[in-house]
């Protein structure tokens, strides 16, 4: 998101403090001394940071079109919604075939993203299951 901000021009003026990343939530930081989270529903919610149904609607409509919708809030209120999409790797592709070509059975991706997304990508890339919405840890007990 740096990154992106400084293509766009965007001038960074003001460093976090205290931040910390909340494992397959998001993280949260003092920014010129207010409380900035930046991360999923599930951190939203922990927070009681309300999410109205405008806002989740317009973040659902871009989740089916295969983005992850990343939330903001400042000082307990929703400020904005921020839409990542990856890109695949055409290697990614490529291997994913080699692997079945070489006779494996089944690929099964696991993944923190959302359904949509998960579903989206774990196409274009040929995979036969995926898993989405998973926590770190659970996606190395997964298998």
């Amino acid at each position: 998101m740096v990154k992106a901000a400084k293509q766009y021009g965007i001038v960074l003026t003001n460093e976090p403090k205290d931040s910390h990343v909340e494992k397959g939530h998001g993280l949260f930081a003092t920014v010129n001394q207010k409380q900035v989270l930046i991360g999923n529903r599930k951190l939203m919610t922990a927070h009681q940071v309300t999410i109205t149904e405008k806002i989740e609607a317009y973040a659902v409509g871009e989740e089916q079109g295969g983005s992850t919708a990343v939330f903001v809030s400042v000082d307990g209120e929703l400020v904005g919604v921020i839409s990542i999409a990856d890109k695949i790797r055409e290697e990614a592709t490529q291997t994913i075939r080699m692997l079945k070509r070489l006779g494996v059975k089944q690929t099964v991706m696991l993944t923190g993203d959302n359904k949509y997304t998960a579903k989206k990508v774990a196409t274009q890339l040929g995979m036969d299951q995926v898993f989405a919405e998973m926590l770190p840890e659970r996606q190395s007990e997964s298998y």
